[in-house]
């Protein structure tokens, strides 16, 4: 019932304006408030998800640690590293996984291929699945996460490169392992420097976040958020113009 109740709740947050979701998940508080073995709270709130959002495109963030040190990354067989949600989710039927290294995404529904097929040279560039995201839209949802804990929201930081000092681009090159398909691939990340590593903050952001259409709510205490990929990567960006170091904590050992 509990399980139902968040999914039926996540259903009105999100309403029937986004084609496509995505969404950041910590399921562990889920687990206490349901009082389930932590397999079954994570195969039941899939499967919600999944009927519930059935003909939309739905996606879950499937991060991985990049090329092993034989230069291969199998995309088939590595677990997510966001959470037991989206690791169950890249194991249901029909999900496709994103070509990345570092940052795939497990994909569902009538996109799923197209989100598959997309190759590109920076990891949240041209081509990306960041940017396709930011062009149509997609609704930008949180499960039991602070409503501003979103990976996503680096991609402000990557369009405002110009102006962030913290970071800089690195490639990676290897094979990667999909469908069992060998596929040879470069991508270049905009990573973190080190001595001082910038730690980043993005719960400042939220009252800019409520202002720009966020939804919030919680079910049974659990914490659920939804916003629009655009209002959410905007509101950010106005951040940034304002000040580059903005999105993270420890800006006076950078500024």
């Amino acid at each position: 019932m509990v399980i139902d109740d968040i999914a039926t709740e996540l259903e009105e947050l999100v309403g029937n304006q986004f084609e496509t979701l995505v969404i950041f998940s910590a399921i562990w508080p889920l687990m206490r408030i349901a009082n389930l073995p932590g397999q079954e709270v994570t195969t039941k709130l899939c499967n919600s998800l999944m009927d519930r959002f059935a003909g939309r495109t739905l996606l879950m963030p499937t991060f991985t640690p990049g090329f092993d040190q034989n230069g291969i990354c199998n995309l088939d067989d590595l677990p997510s590293q966001t959470g037991a949600l989206s690791e169950a989710f890249r194991k249901a039927p029909e999900v496709r996984r994103s070509l990345s290294a570092f940052f795939s995404f497990a994909a569902h529904g009538p996109r799923s291929n197209e989100l598959a097929s997309l190759r590109p040279i920076e990891a949240w560039g041209d081509g990306s699945l960041y940017e396709w995201l930011y062009t149509q839209n997609a609704a930008i949802v949180t499960m039991g996460l602070h409503p501003t804990h979103c990976s996503y929201t680096h991609y402000a930081e990557w369009l405002a490169r110009k102006s962030i000092t913290y970071r800089f681009n690195k490639t990676f090159s290897g094979t990667i392992i999909r469908d069992k398909a060998a596929i040879t691939h470069t991508e270049t990340l905009f990573v973190r420097q080190h001595n001082p590593t910038p730690i980043n903050d993005f719960t400042g952001l939220l009252p800019a976040y409520l202002a720009s259409g966020m939804r919030v709510s919680q079910e049974h205490g659990f914490p659920l958020s939804c916003i629009g990929a655009q209002a959410k990567i905007n509101a950010a960006m106005t951040a940034l113009s304002h000040n580059s170091f903005s999105l993270i904590s420890d800006k006076e050992l950078f500024q």
